[in-house]
């Protein structure tokens, strides 16, 4: 591994069930990626699938104007961002974890 960057991967497994209990599920967590997607002014999202038991998976790119490193370890964190907090006007993300 590299010393050049941080890993701050979630345990997907266990924070979409820790996150089931209060209705979030798959589709809202795709629908709020790519609501930060737009957000990011990306004008094409491209999402493959792998469904393979265990080792199923799902990657969500896009061409926006990406983030920082400080910015994505931020993001990373569940409740790293007030819901009540001011927004950009084109800011769609009001729901999810930020």
């Amino acid at each position: 591994m590299s010393a050049d960057y941080d890993l701050a991967s979630p345990g997907a497994a266990e924070l979409f069930e820790s996150l089931r209990a209060f209705g979030y599920d798959l589709p809202t967590a795709l629908a709020d990626i790519i609501d930060n997607s737009i957000s990011a002014q990306a004008r094409n999202v491209w999402i493959d699938m792998k469904w393979a038991g265990p080792e199923s998976r799902i990657v969500i790119r896009d061409d926006g104007r990406g983030m920082a490193e400080a910015e994505l370890l931020q993001a990373m964190k569940p409740g790293s961002h007030s819901p009540l907090a001011n927004r950009s006007k084109n800011d769609l993300g009001r729901f999810g974890l930020a």
